[in-house]
C-alpha cells in the first residue's frame, strides 16, 4: 500500500517536473488561446451589445394609450420607419444613422412589461423597454443615448402641445385659440347687452367648476406658488360681492340699454320677445273674457257653485296680462328705438367684468397648463436609464478561456515530452 502511494506521488512529482520543463510552450499556448478566445468574444459582444431603456410615460390619458385631447398614443410609433426618420432628420449627429437597417433584422425592439404579484397576478408594476442595437451607431454609446432621448422629448413635447387641449372654454373669446388674444364678443354686433351678460353668467360658472375639478383631481395644490384653493375663493368673493347680473340683467331691460354695435339685432330681438309676449297676451285674454262671461251666465242663472274658483282664475288671469303688457311695453319702447341708448357708467361696469373674467380665465388656463406640462414627463424605470447589454460576459468567459488555454497548453507539454522519451528510447 504504502508503495503504491509512493510510486503515486511519484508519478504526480514526475507529471509536474514534466510540465515544469514545457513551461514556455504551456505559457505560450495558454497566452495564445487566450488572446484569440478574448479577441472572438470582444467582437462578438461588439456587434452583438443593444443598448436597453426602461422608462414609463406620463402624461394625461397615458392610461388609456391616448394623448391629452383624446388621440391614440400608439406607443409602437416610436420604432416606426416614418417616426425614427423624423428623429434622424431632427439632429445632425444621427445622420450617418441607417434607418432602413435599424428598423430591420432585430435591430431594435419595443415592449410593454408587466410585473405580476406571484399571489394574486394583480399587475403591480408597468413600464416600457426599448432595446436597441450599438452596432448601428457605430458603437457610440453616448450618441444611441442620444436618439433614445431625443425619441423621448418629442413624444413629452407632443403631449405638451395636446395639454392645451384641456384648457378651459372663453366665451369671451369663443373663436380664438390663444386666450390673449383681442378677439372678442364685445366686437361682435351680434351680442346684446343681455347676451353679454349671460356670456358672464357662463364664464364664471365655467371657470368656478375648473377650479373644483382641479382641487378634486390633484387636492389642495400649489401652483407656481398660488394656492388654487385660495384663487378659486377670491374668485367666488369677486363674483358674488361685486358683478351682481341679476341686477345689471333687470337694470338692462328697464331702462332699455341698447349697444351701438348691435343696435339692430337688439332690436330684431325685442321684436321677437314683444311677438312672443303679445301672442302669450292675446291667448290669456281670451282666456280671461271665456271666464268672465261664464262668470256672468252663471249668476244670470242664479248658480254660484264654482263662482269662488273662477274669480280667483280670473284675478289670476289679470295679473298675468298685467305682467305681459308691462314687460311688452319694455320690448316696445326698444323697438321703437331710432339710437343706441348707452349709459357710460353701466357700458364700463359690464366691459371691466368681462375683462375680469377674461384675464381669470387666461390665468387658470396658464397654471393649469403649467401645471400639466411640469407632470408631463418621461422616467426612467426604477434602474439606472441606460443598460448595455452584451451576449457574453468578458470577465466569465476570459477565465473560462484562461483555464481551458492552460489545459490545452499542459497536455500539449505532455504530449511532448512524451513523443520526446520515445525518440529518446528509439535512440538507445
Amino acid at each position: 500500500m504504502e508503495n503504491e502511494q509512493n510510486t503515486q506521488e511519484l508519478s504526480l512529482l514526475d507529471l509536474w517536473f514534466k510540465i515544469w520543463k514545457n513551461k514556455i510552450l504551456v505559457i505560450l499556448i495558454t497566452i495564445g488561446i487566450t488572446i484569440i478566445g478574448v479577441s472572438f468574444i470582444y467582437l462578438q459582444n461588439k456587434s452583438g451589445a443593444k443598448l436597453e431603456n426602461k422608462f414609463t410615460y406620463n402624461f394625461q390619458n397615458i392610461g388609456n394609450e391616448k394623448y391629452p385631447d383624446g388621440s391614440i398614443f400608439d406607443y409602437r410609433e416610436l420604432i416606426s420607419r416614418d417616426f425614427l426618420t423624423e428623429i434622424k432628420e431632427s439632429n445632425t449627429d444621427f445622420k450617418d444613422v441607417d434607418i432602413k437597417k435599424l428598423t430591420n433584422d432585430n435591430n431594435m425592439d419595443l415592449e410593454i412589461v408587466e410585473e405580476r404579484s406571484e399571489k394574486t397576478d394583480e399587475i403591480l408594476n408597468r413600464y416600457y423597454k426599448i432595446t436597441m442595437s450599438l452596432a448601428i451607431f457605430g458603437n457610440d454609446s453616448i450618441l444611441a443615448e442620444s436618439f433614445l432621448e431625443s425619441i423621448h422629448t418629442k413624444i413629452i413635447n407632443t403631449a405638451k402641445e395636446k395639454n392645451h387641449s384641456l384648457e378651459a372654454y372663453n366665451y369671451i373669446k369663443p373663436n380664438v385659440s390663444s386666450q390673449r388674444s383681442t378677439s372678442s364678443i364685445l366686437d361682435d354686433p351680434e351680442y346684446t347687452y343681455t347676451d353679454l351678460l349671460n356670456v358672464i353668467r357662463k364664464q364664471y360658472s365655467l371657470i368656478d367648476t375648473e377650479y373644483t375639478n382641479l382641487i378634486s383631481r390633484y387636492g389642495k395644490i400649489d401652483i407656481n406658488n398660488n394656492s388654487i384653493e385660495k384663487l378659486q375663493k377670491e374668485f367666488r368673493i369677486w363674483y358674488e360681492q361685486t358683478v351682481l347680473v341679476d341686477s345689471l340683467t333687470n337694470e338692462v331691460l328697464n331702462n332699455g340699454y341698447i349697444r351701438e354695435v348691435s343696435f339692430e339685432e337688439t332690436k330684431r330681438r325685442a321684436k321677437f320677445q314683444y311677438d312672443s309676449l303679445n301672442n302669450a297676451h292675446i291667448e290669456n285674454a281670451k282666456n280671461l273674457n271665456d271666464l268672465k262671461d261664464t262668470y256672468a251666465e252663471l249668476n244670470t242663472n242664479g248658480t254660484s257653485i264654482g263662482n269662488n274658483v273662477i274669480l280667483d282664475e280670473i284675478a289670476s288671469r289679470t295679473t298675468t296680462n298685467n305682467a305681459l303688457e308691462f314687460q311688452m311695453a319694455k320690448y316696445e319702447q326698444i323697438m321703437n328705438a331710432t339710437e343706441p341708448k348707452v349709459d357710460k357708467v353701466f357700458e364700463e361696469n359690464v366691459i371691466n367684468i368681462l375683462d375680469k373674467l377674461d384675464n381669470e380665465s387666461s390665468n387658470f388656463n396658464e397654471l393649469y397648463i403649467t401645471y400639466l406640462n411640469e407632470n408631463t414627463r418621461y422616467i426612467p424605470y426604477k434602474t439606472e436609464e441606460f443598460n448595455i447589454a452584451k451576449p457574453h460576459s468578458l470577465m466569465m468567459m476570459g477565465a473560462v478561456i484562461v483555464i481551458l488555454g492552460g489545459i490545452i497548453g499542459v497536455s500539449a507539454a505532455l504530449i511532448k515530452e512524451a513523443v520526446d522519451n520515445r525518440k529518446k528510447l528509439e535512440l538507445e
